[in-house]
């Protein structure tokens, strides 16, 4: 009965149901430049700047993406964006980026660095007793840091400096979500586009500092 109400044998919604979907509907309208950004930082992460909307949909919950972020948000930045379907199957339509933000091609771990004046660096949690894990994560930060938004055609597959960016590449992903999580399933759904390797639950296990990894209800999170 709060949401719904008969009038003259016809079911309408109520007044407090109808401020309800106006307030979400002007939710969704004030964070659609957020939207962009986020999906604009997605194609920019992706190998060929491109994503195809059935793989989008994996994780537009994610990512908090309304369900017509299609028709909400691609046509409203024509300067970034556009629907491409070379096939002409359904299953092949993808939004492609045109323009390359240097603005947003920031990580999150970049970002931090640069407010507090630091070289770019991970965080750890560990407790101070895992002393040769606290060694292991120190000799994988002696190496550089890679921008997951950099160029990595030059990197060597199973190399440090790969291992570095692909850490990087899934702690940027994760910092995009609402809840800085991600199915480890879906995650590996995007091997391809985000260049990643076929062993993902190996590399983030060997991170415990900066991921962790959960089975609860039987389903690999990390």
């Amino acid at each position: 009965p709060c949401c719904f109400q008969i009038h003259d044998n016809r079911c309408r919604l109520t007044k407090r149901m109808m401020n309800l979907v106006a307030e979400e509907q002007s939710l969704l309208d004030s964070l659609e430049p957020l939207f962009a950004r986020i999906l604009a930082k997605l194609l920019m992460l992706s190998l060929t700047k491109r994503l195809t909307v059935l793989k989008i949909n994996e994780f537009k919950r994610s990512f908090g993406f309304p369900d017509d972020y299609i028709l909400r948000i691609v046509p409203k930045y024509p300067n970034l964006f556009r629907i491409v379907n070379e096939s002409g199957r359904r299953s092949s339509m993808a939004v492609e980026l045109l323009h390359w933000e240097p603005d947003l091609a920031v990580s999150t771990i970049e970002a931090s660095a640069k407010k507090l004046g630091t070289p770019p660096r991970f965080s750890c949690s560990l407790p101070s007793s895992w002393v040769k894990s606290w060694e292991r994560f120190h000799e994988f930060e002696s190496i550089p840091y890679f921008s997951p938004y950099s160029e990595s055609r030059g990197l060597v597959e199973g190399s440090k400096e790969m291992e570095k960016r692909n850490v990087g590449l899934v702690h940027e992903l994760l910092s995009l979500t609402l809840w800085k999580k991600f199915s480890i399933v879906k995650l590996g759904h995007f091997r391809r586009e985000f260049v990643l390797p076929d062993k993902l639950n190996v590399l983030l296990l060997k991170h415990p500092g900066i991921f962790y990894v959960s089975n609860k209800y039987q389903i690999y999170t990390v």
